[in-house]
This record gives C-alpha cells, sequence and structure tokens, in this order.
C-alpha cells in the first residue's frame, strides 16, 4: 500500500508540473490555428441514475469523471477558438428509465450531433476489468473514418499519460459501440482509465490528473 500511495504522489508531482507548463506552452503541441467555425461534440457518458462504472477502492463514479473530464476539454478547445458542444452539461440523465433507456439515451446523443452539424464527437468514459491489474488511457473507433481521428488520440493519451505513468502504449482499437456506429462524423470512444484498478482510479480521483486528461484530449482533437 505504502508503494502504491508513494507512486501515485511521484505521478501527482510530475503532472503539477506539466500543468504549470500548459500556462507557457512549455512542452506542450500547440493547436491549429483553423478551428473557426469547427464544431466539436464531446459525449461525457452516462449521467443521472445511469452512473456507469464505479471505483473499486475509493468509490468513485464513472459519470462524475467523465463530466468532468470532458469539461476540461472543452475549456481547452473553445479557449482555441471551436464551438464545442457536451451532451450532458449536468449530472442528469438524457430520457427516463425505462426497459429501453440506453438505446433511447445513445439516439439522443447521436440527435444532437446531428443537430449541430459537429466536424467529430469524441465519448469520454471509464474502463473496468475483471482483472484489476489491467490499466491505462485507451481509444475505440468503429467506421473507417473514424480511425485517423482514434490514431491521434492515442497517440497523444500515450504518450502525455500512459508513458507518465509508466504504462505501454495503446494501439486504438476496433470496437462496436452505439454512438461511433451511426454517427453521422468522426467519432472515438475515449476510455481515460480503468476504475476496477486502484492506481488509475487515485489519479482519476485528482482534480490535476482530470485537468490533464482533458488537456490530452483536447490535443488530440485540435
Amino acid at each position: 500500500m505504502f508503494f502504491v500511495i508513494r507512486k501515485r504522489m511521484i505521478v501527482v508531482a510530475l503532472l503539477v508540473v506539466l500543468l504549470a507548463g500548459l500556462a507557457v506552452g512549455v512542452g506542450f503541441a500547440l493547436p491549429r490555428s483553423t478551428a473557426e467555425g469547427e464544431v466539436i461534440v464531446l459525449d461525457p457518458g452516462h449521467g443521472g441514475y445511469d452512473r456507469g462504472c464505479k471505483g473499486l477502492e475509493l468509490g468513485i463514479v464513472e459519470s462524475h469523471v467523465n463530466l468532468s473530464v470532458a469539461r476540461y476539454a472543452q475549456a481547452y478547445l473553445t479557449d482555441w477558438g471551436y464551438k464545442v458542444v457536451l451532451t450532458r452539461t449536468g449530472d442528469k440523465a438524457l430520457v427516463s428509465p425505462t426497459a429501453t433507456y440506453k438505446r433511447q439515451d445513445m439516439d439522443k446523443r447521436l440527435q444532437l450531433v446531428a443537430d449541430e452539424g459537429a466536424q467529430l464527437v469524441v465519448s469520454i468514459h471509464c474502463n473496468s476489468y475483471p482483472a484489476s491489474s489491467r490499466r491505462g488511457t485507451q481509444v475505440f473507433w468503429y467506421k473507417q473514418q473514424d480511425e485517423a481521428l482514434a490514431a491521434t488520440l492515442q497517440t497523444r493519451l500515450n504518450e502525455g499519460l500512459n508513458a507518465a505513468n509508466g504504462l505501454r502504449g495503446y494501439q486504438p482499437l476496433w470496437g462496436d459501440y452505439y454512438l461511433a456506429r451511426y454517427a453521422p462524423c468522426p467519432a472515438a470512444i475515449v476510455e481515460c482509465g480503468f476504475l476496477s484498478n486502484r492506481e488509475d482510479e487515485a489519479l482519476l480521483a485528482d482534480e490535476k490528473y482530470r485537468m490533464l486528461v482533458g488537456y490530452q484530449i483536447a490535443i488530440g482533437i485540435a
């Protein structure tokens, strides 16, 4: 336990240094300057009664993490000139709890993507896995037009998060996600970490780390 706590303190200390650099642009890629008129939809997964998965040790709730990360990504992208729309802005469900609520929820998110004429959509989630040793940040895609977005996001997340946490880099993976399958534009699913892993959960419980995740997602989009 001491090793885990000490390791987390080291990682968070490094993140403080990295985040201090965000204000002056030290060591960070600059976004391209062609954002005017581009619409990005960020989709914080779950919400309200649909809380998603739950942390193994601290009990943090996925829906709360998703929204926090999405808000940070939105703040960066907006500052860089993008119009950014969130599918939800608070801890609330998009539809009433019924037997088919999940399909209705996804359809409502997709309708917003279509209504906004989005150039792309990124859905933000947290992962869970039976083996608690599995950890790291992963990106999933479905359609061929999603691959480039997923690859760029995964590269940024590998360099900015996975490597910093001493983890191997992931390749973007194909996954049959409803939102990615039916989105009318390039789409990617970002799994910010595994809440079934105590180290990932501890990181995602930290506000500064969620800010960094949001920043890396924003850079991957920009």
